[in-house]
């Protein structure tokens, strides 16, 4: 390890080969170049005496690795219900207009509600890794309104096409940009400043 990053890796959680995963997952994030280094291995008495504890240390690692991602799942799917509760409202409030603007107008409104929540939510529990750089309210917003224009169109397409009701064809459109956006938010959005700089 390089004296430049032993500062930063000396404040990472964990311990054992969960401290071992965590440095890989910040070099990787980082974009640090990682360098392989053949040493040999002696293994006593058919490896015995592993210190590698199977289910602990995997149950350790695994939180490590997906513990960012089940905390933006779990952040979505609230918001995710928020937003489907009020786009169904809205399309019931807004019965006497064209089935077209109807749509459009509850998708806004569903979406402008609901990514508040979702920006608060993300910025201090999921991506909260460290020093977030400036403007995440804005970056989260220029996605929002990229989602959102995607999230009506494939509605329309959907409904217009593969003739579904506007609930199910949202459910589909909204599921893939799901996985989109987390890329997104992860690695732009709410990127650590040292992250950004360095990619």
């Amino acid at each position: 390890i390089p004296n430049s990053l032993v500062e930063e890796y000396l404040t990472l959680p964990g311990e054992r080969f969960e401290f071992e995963t965590a440095m890989l997952l910040t070099a990787l994030r980082r974009k640090t170049r990682i360098e392989e280094v053949p040493i040999q291995t002696v293994y006593l008495d058919g490896n015995k005496s592993t210190h590698f504890r199977p289910v602990a240390d995997s149950w350790a690692i695994y939180k490590l690795i997906l513990g960012t991602f089940f905390k933006y799942s779990l952040s979505s799917l609230s918001s995710c219900l928020i937003d489907f509760a009020l786009f169904q409202l809205l399309l019931l409030a807004l019965g006497s207009l064209s089935w077209e603007v109807k749509v459009t107008l509850a998708t806004v409104g569903a979406r402008v509600c609901s990514s508040l929540y979702n920006y608060a939510v993300n910025r201090q529990l999921v991506f909260s890794r460290g020093r977030l750089g400036k403007g995440t309210f804005l970056k989260y917003y220029i996605l929002c309104a990229a989602q959102m224009l995607c999230s009506a169109g494939g509605v329309l397409l959907f409904c217009q096409w593969a003739r579904l009701p506007e609930l199910p064809a949202k459910i589909v459109v909204d599921g893939v940009l799901f996985f989109i956006s987390y890329r997104i938010q992860r690695n732009w959005v709410f990127a650590e400043r040292g992250e950004r700089e360095k990619s």
